[in-house]
């Protein structure tokens, strides 16, 4: 790769000229240009990556948007070898998490993640809707939810690793879209659920608020 530099930067009005300008800021901008022989990889967002590759594969169009990265340079060197792995693992040691209510909101591929959007989204569960689910992810105070989504996620978990005959753990080796057919069997177990407790399904027709089944005296069903 070249590096271009763009030089003869300097402030073009009397407001910009007051700011503080560091005197290596003027070497800076410029343009890298490639000749497609170099190799890249990845230090980070290896699955951010993926997903770009296969949606130019649905969809050539998108080719032509732009993203922004961060090219760090590396020596096939032993020093340089050392200093990209130390970078690698130092980015994904102490990266952030995503959190599994994000994971539940947006992931495409987490088979979990999609059919608990499906319960409560669509109309294919007449059960769980936007009014009767809280969206905290921790322990649900209200009177209106039966439960949180996060709580729907974690049983739902359990159901997909039941029904493919793996731990919850390798769920991450199956997508959705492959096993389509898991939404009947959870749906139709949180069904017979409903349907076998009069006090979820009052709940779930708007008959009575979960708060009255979540009490001393009335509670213990919500």
């Amino acid at each position: 790769p070249n590096w271009h530099e763009i030089g003869g930067i300097t402030p073009n009005n009397e407001e910009a000229s007051l700011l503080e300008f560091p005197e290596y800021a003027g070497n800076c901008l410029g343009f890298l240009s490639i000749t497609r022989d170099e190799k890249f990889f990845a230090l980070d967002g290896q699955h951010r990556l993926a997903g770009i590759k296969t949606a130019l594969k649905s969809n050539s169009n998108i080719a032509d948007e732009l993203i922004s990265v961060i090219i760090a340079a590396h020596s096939n060197t032993p020093e340089g070898k050392i200093r990209s792995r130390r970078l690698f693992t130092t980015l994904n040691k102490k990266a952030k998490l995503v959190s599994k209510d994000t994971i539940i909101a947006l992931d495409e591929d987490d088979i979990a993640a999609c059919i608990t959007r499906r319960l409560i989204e669509s109309d294919d569960f007449p059960y769980f809707n936007e009014d009767n689910i809280s969206f905290n992810s921790g322990p649900v105070r209200d009177r209106t939810s039966i439960t949180s989504i996060v709580n729907i996620y974690d049983n739902v978990q359990k159901l997909v690793a039941y029904k493919l005959g793996v731990k919850i753990i390798e769920l991450e080796r199956f997508r959705y879209r492959d096993n389509l057919g898991l939404f009947g069997f959870v749906s139709d177990f949180y069904g017979h659920t409903f349907e076998a407790c009069p006090e979820l399904s009052q709940v779930a027709k708007g008959e009575r608020q979960a708060g009255f089944y979540r009490n001393s005296e009335t509670g213990g069903h919500v």
